[in-house]
């Protein structure tokens, strides 16, 4: 880590600093044991611990005082109360917290120097009428009772698909300006420490919940749950680069084209996907490539490798079949099925099959260079409590780690709480019109909520081709956005389809993307460390300020950057725009150099070339030299832009 700090700088100006590397920089991945075989059942770092925590204990519950604010709750008709991890929960170690507790007639009360919470004792299951939390933050007091609505949730994700796009944005996530959030582990499978492995919970009836109170510190909450629930990841630097991908039976030859053709263009390009039509000898099936579109995997991905492409493969999860992978017999045999078995369902929760799933299916194709899988769905997993998509990012993840040696990456479909620790959220089959990326503008700001901080909203996707203008827009949205990502089920996706002005445009946005790559990659450790997203809410920054939370289409782009994404047709004329700048801030337009005082509320008339971005006074942005691809050369020099203000400071992760 290098922190760099400015102070006393009295003008509002922009200021370019070129830092030279003094020596070489060296990352060697780490080898992980167990050799060429897969052997999964490992438990994340933050589960390795004993359960420690002040617990009090009355018959058939357990109260445990995890910190000043957070407040464990369990029942369980045989007292049998859980210290191993959840596949959700993982922290069970905490330190001693300082509280009191006292009895009054029927009732005991618990009491921190942040919350109390009272339970009538020998009253059974938890309900509204023999519990209760009450707290204290920026407002009077506050009470929850099991059941009551939180009416101000600052919103989530869930499970993504066209369908659900009318009801996304009033999914709950942890954060609220009621200041609590509640967590319900009951159901979830827990890890088996003996066995290696997940086993169910040994009662259907018990309740195991988490109660957190937080005023209007979101930041903290965050931090908090990564340290319940488990850490974002730390990626692959590559991730950070543009995305493209395209569902269109392209082969080999017709992906090394459309390579070549990027980089012609000077258009920055990391990653190259290859949808089922391009790839799985069986559409909609797994691991096996197709002999006509891929006859040479390995080489391909070598010749993709050497020109500074990272490519992933897309699969399904429908039963496996002789004709859909040539490795069902073996696993046929592995799994003692009869001989004349036709095919074999997913079932993730088996160890046995979930580890021949990783050695036999995805070795393969790891081994010759693929970068990482794309789940496009998830496999079967047969066991109470275990969610089956949180399980196959979990399965997919720590195998392909264990195959490689290196920081692995999935992109995934959503799944339950844990999911976040094992790779990206992509928001599945979307429509291509105007109002669908208005709702990914704001849906962006609330997966960083839930610890999803990598999103990907397959930008323009669909079965259609869409106009230029919501084409340009989408890719200035995605520039700033966790992931960019070109992807089509059939429409054209390239620049150059759409004219010379589409390529203009596109190389200077991803451009813009690749000069930031240092400023991402610091956000990614820094989401690793403290649960914080790259794309977060205004009321994150400002929670003090009240348009931060009615000013739902713009979002942070970590601390420095507010980028506000033009989502509306302006039919060749400029789209005007409402940006809120928050106040106490002086604000710098990137692309004009105008400074804004903030707060007010500006209308910002915003041309095609352009989209509304703004800098702190008092930012540093270290930024990249011009690269086609992310690995291209060292960043070297490093690039310091600095925007004047009382003070600048950035901590720089390389």
């Amino acid at each position: 880590m290098t922190t760099i700090r400015l102070d006393g700088v009295g003008v509002l100006c922009k200021v370019t600093i070129l830092v030279i590397a003094m020596g070489a920089f060296s990352l060697k991945a780490l080898a992980l044991p167990g050799g060429s075989q897969v052997v999964l059942g490992e438990l994340p770092r933050e589960a390795a611990g004993p359960a420690h925590a002040t617990a009090i204990i009355e018959g058939q519950v357990r109260f445990e005082v995890l910190a000043e604010n957070l407040v464990r709750m369990e029942y369980s008709p045989a007292s049998h109360f859980i210290d191993a991890p959840s596949v959700a929960v993982l922290k069970r170690d905490w330190p001693t917290v300082a509280f009191e507790s006292r009895r009054e007639g029927r009732w005991i009360e618990i009491k921190t120097s942040k919350m109390t919470v009272r339970y009538q004792i020998g009253s059974g299951q938890f309900t509204a009428k023999n519990l209760q939390v009450k707290w204290r933050d920026e407002q009077p007091e506050h009470a929850w009772n099991p059941g009551d609505k939180d009416d101000q949730n600052l919103g989530g994700v869930g499970i993504p698909d066209v369908v659900a796009l009318k009801v996304m944005g009033n999914w709950p996530g942890p954060l609220s300006r009621n200041g609590y959030f509640f967590l319900d582990d009951s159901h979830t499978a827990l890890w088996d420490r003996p066995a290696a492995w997940v086993i169910p919970r040994p009662e259907t009836d018990s309740q195991d919940w988490y109660f957190f109170v937080y005023g209007r510190n979101y930041k903290q909450m965050l931090g908090q749950l990564s340290e319940v629930v488990g850490r974002i990841p730390m990626i692959p630097r590559y991730v950070l680069g543009p995305w493209v991908s395209d569902r269109a039976a392209y082969s080999a030859d017709a992906w090394k084209m459309i390579a070549d053709r990027f980089r012609e263009e000077s258009i920055p390009i990391d990653m190259i996907g290859l949808d089922t039509f391009s790839s799985s000898k069986t559409v909609w099936a797994c691991c096996n490539t197709d002999p006509e579109q891929l006859p040479d995997p390995e080489g391909f991905f070598h010749w993709m490798q050497e020109r500074g492409f990272h490519v992933f493969v897309n699969e399904h999860y429908e039963p496996l079949t002789p004709e859909s992978d040539d490795h069902f017999e073996a696993i046929r045999k592995l799994l003692g099925l009869p001989s004349d078995t036709t095919q074999i369902p997913y079932d993730l929760a088996n160890k046995k099959y979930a580890e021949a799933f990783m050695e036999l299916l995805h070795k393969p194709l790891l081994d010759m260079g693929m970068a990482f899988w794309w789940q496009d769905g998830w496999a079967g997993a047969k066991m109470r409590g275990l969610d089956p998509a949180m399980w196959t990012r979990y399965v997919e993840y720590e195998g392909s780690e264990q195959i490689t040696g290196q920081r692995t990456f999935e992109i995934c479909r959503l799944g339950a709480w844990g999911s976040h620790r094992y790779g990206a959220y992509f928001t599945g089959d979307i429509t291509a019109n105007w109002s669908t990326l208005d709702f990914h503008i704001m849906l962006d700001a609330q997966a960083g909520n839930v610890l999803l901080p990598y999103v990907a909203t397959n930008s323009a996707d669909g079965d259609i081709t869409v106009d230029r203008e919501l084409y340009l827009r989408w890719m200035e949205f995605n520039a700033l956005s966790p992931i960019f990502w070109w992807h089509s089920g059939w429409g054209m996706r390239f620049p150059w389809e759409y004219g010379p002005q589409s390529v203009a445009l596109s190389r200077k946005f991803l451009q813009l993307r690749s000069h930031l790559m240092p400023y991402m990659y610091s956000y990614a450790r820094q989401a690793h460390d403290t649960g914080l997203p790259l794309v977060r809410g205004m009321y994150l920054e400002f929670p003090d300020q009240e348009k931060a939370y009615a000013y739902r289409h713009e979002y942070m782009f970590g601390q420095e950057l507010l980028a506000a994404p033009i989502s509306e047709p302006g039919f060749g004329k400029p789209v005007v725009k409402d940006v809120y700048l928050p106040e106490g801030e002086k604000w710098l337009d990137y692309f004009t150099g105008k400074i804004y005082d903030g707060g007010q509320i500006i209308s910002y008339e915003c041309p095609i070339e352009r989209m509304p971005l703004f800098v702190r006074a008092g930012s540093i942005l270290p930024m990249a030299p011009n690269r086609n691809n992310s690995d291209q050369q060292p960043v070297d020099p490093l690039v310091l832009d600095v925007y004047a203000g009382k003070r600048a400071e950035f901590r720089l992760y390389e």
